[in-house]
């Protein structure tokens, strides 16, 4: 859609989703398979505290979205980054 728009008017555009960062995140660290193993027990605020505390942006989150913006859309150097998925993970 919008993205295929732009390159075709020769703009290098990437598209990141910030909810597949996230997974990615917790995927690396070894936590996304014991978090979905614990869901179902914690309530809402634990649930919603070990995520924050997992995926702080500060620490976790922005340098993790640098470097996916350094890598470029498959390694080639990008003019603009959409930023996607803010729903799903806020």
């Amino acid at each position: 859609a919008l993205c295929n728009r732009l390159r075709g008017r020769g703009i290098a555009v990437q598209r990141l989703d910030l909810f597949d960062l996230v997974l990615a995140e917790l995927e690396e660290r070894g936590m996304l398979a014991r978090i979905l193993a614990r869901e179902a027990s914690w309530s809402k605020a634990q649930l919603l505290d070990t995520l924050q505390n997992l995926t702080d942006p500060t620490t976790r989150l922005v340098p993790r979205l640098v470097r996916a913006m350094e890598q470029g859309d498959g390694g080639a150097p990008t003019q603009l980054t959409l930023l996607t998925g803010a729903g799903r993970v806020y």
